[in-house]
């Protein structure tokens, strides 16, 4: 078994939010057999969820990927979103900007890699991209839950041991 296996099941999660994951043959690999994944159309956002959660819709973009699930007996939509720092960051906060707009007061979780580095999120630099992400956090009231001793990338042998 695999080290993300493990992890799976040790910690018991459910849900994974995934950004610039490992494909082959469009699928996301490394997880429990029976755990599911969506990717959006460029596929560097996924979400993985276990098959004790159903999802009850998805929307796929760009550069995000949205489902809503039932948490607690209330609708709860869970989007993965990745923007490259090659390109410009604009097309996803829209998109992501999109769906917090659609979901009409909904709860929903953004997990993201956004490639915007801001002292305050745990960095040493400040980038440019960081304003425009701090104004989309501001005008849809988003909290950034981001601790600094967090780690941004998976230990190397999680992906590459991935079958």
């Amino acid at each position: 078994m695999g080290q993300p296996r493990q992890v799976v099941l040790q910690h018991k999660i459910y849900i994974i939010l995934a950004q610039e994951p490992y494909l082959k043959k469009d699928e996301v690999k490394g997880m429990p057999q029976k755990w599911k994944s969506w990717t959006c159309k460029n596929g560097k956002a996924s979400i993985i969820l276990s098959s004790t959660l159903k999802p009850t819709s998805l929307s796929s973009f760009d550069n995000i990927f949205a489902m809503k699930i039932v948490l607690n007996g209330k609708p709860c939509t869970i989007i993965s979103a990745y923007a490259s720092p090659l390109e410009d960051i604009e097309p996803t906060l829209m998109e992501i900007h999109y769906m917090a707009e659609e979901l009409n007061g909904e709860d929903y979780i953004i997990g993201a890699h956004l490639n915007g580095h801001h002292t305050s999120w745990g960095y040493n630099d400040t980038s440019p991209r960081r304003r425009a992400i701090e104004i989309l956090l501001n005008a849809k009231q988003m909290i950034l839950l981001n601790p600094i001793d967090t780690p941004y990338l998976l230990p190397y042998q999680w992906y590459s041991r991935a079958t």
